[in-house]
């Protein structure tokens, strides 16, 4: 199965990536992406991207993210200022803003 990833900061597109191979476990859509595992859950509203440097952890239901260093052991917690996750039939739409980022983000992935 493939999907289509779509970034942008600001209302302007940053990245648009086709054909990126995924699965999906259970509520859970994985792939690799720019060095980087993503993991989108449905039903708990979440996005993970994480490699060997750090893990990103964004709840949309709670509106908390959390930012782990793995060398160096360290977490940070971030504040959400803007956190909505949209679902359509064959779309997802992710729009955040972060205190650590000082643009919008949108993602939409289109499978």
């Amino acid at each position: 199965m493939f999907l289509n990833f779509k970034l942008y900061k600001e209302d302007k597109m940053v990245m648009n990536e086709k054909e990126i191979e995924y699965k999906k476990e259970g509520d859970t859509i994985i792939f690799s992406l720019e060095h980087m595992e993503h993991q989108i859950n449905l039903q708990e509203k979440t996005l993970e991207r994480y490699n060997n440097e750090f893990h990103f952890y964004l709840n949309f239901l709670n509106e908390s993210c959390t930012y782990e260093l793995k060398s160096h052991q360290a977490t940070f917690d971030i504040i959400v200022e803007t956190a909505i996750f949209e679902v359509y039939e064959n779309q997802i739409e992710l729009t955040y803003a972060i205190e650590t980022d000082d643009k919008k983000t949108k993602i939409i992935i289109e499978m």
